[in-house]
C-alpha cells in the first residue's frame, strides 16, 4: 500500500498533508510531491488550500510548458476551482495552456465541457 493511498483510505489527510509539506521543504524540486499534496488537499475538501497549491506550483515552475506535463496538475484541482465557484478562473488557466500549444484529447474536452457549463449559467 503507498503512503498517498494509506492517507486517503485512512482519512488521514493532515498527517499526509504535514507529509507532503515536509518533503517539499527537504526536496522543492519533488514534482510528483506537489501534485500529491493538491490531491490530499481537494480529497480532504480544503479546496482553498488545494487552488493556493496548485497556484504556487503553476508560478514556481513556470506553467504551462511545453516540454513537460507538469500542466496536467491543473485535473487533479479542477473539481476544487469548481467547489469555489472559481470556473472562470479554471476557465482562464484551461487557455492559457490550450494557447500554450499543448495538444492533449482529456485538456480539450474538459475545456469544452466547463465552456458549455459557463454558458448554462
Amino acid at each position: 500500500m503507498t503512503l498517498t493511498l494509506f492517507i486517503t483510505e485512512g482519512k488521514l489527510f493532515e498527517k499526509g498533508i504535514a507529509c507532503y509539506e515536509n518533503a517539499l521543504k527537504i526536496a522543492p524540486d519533488f514534482t510528483d510531491v506537489w501534485t500529491i499534496l493538491i490531491s490530499t488537499y481537494a480529497d480532504s475538501n480544503q479546496h482553498t488550500e488545494a487552488i493556493d497549491t496548485f497556484e504556487q506550483f503553476w508560478n514556481e515552475y513556470e506553467l504551462p510548458d511545453k516540454g513537460n506535463y507538469l500542466w496536467s496538475a491543473v485535473f487533479v484541482v479542477e473539481q476544487s476551482y469548481i467547489e469555489e465557484g472559481k470556473q472562470k478562473q479554471l476557465y482562464q488557466t484551461y487557455s492559457q495552456i490550450i494557447r500554450s500549444g499543448i495538444e492533449d484529447e482529456e485538456l480539450q474536452a474538459r475545456f469544452l465541457k466547463l465552456k458549455e457549463s459557463m454558458a448554462k449559467e
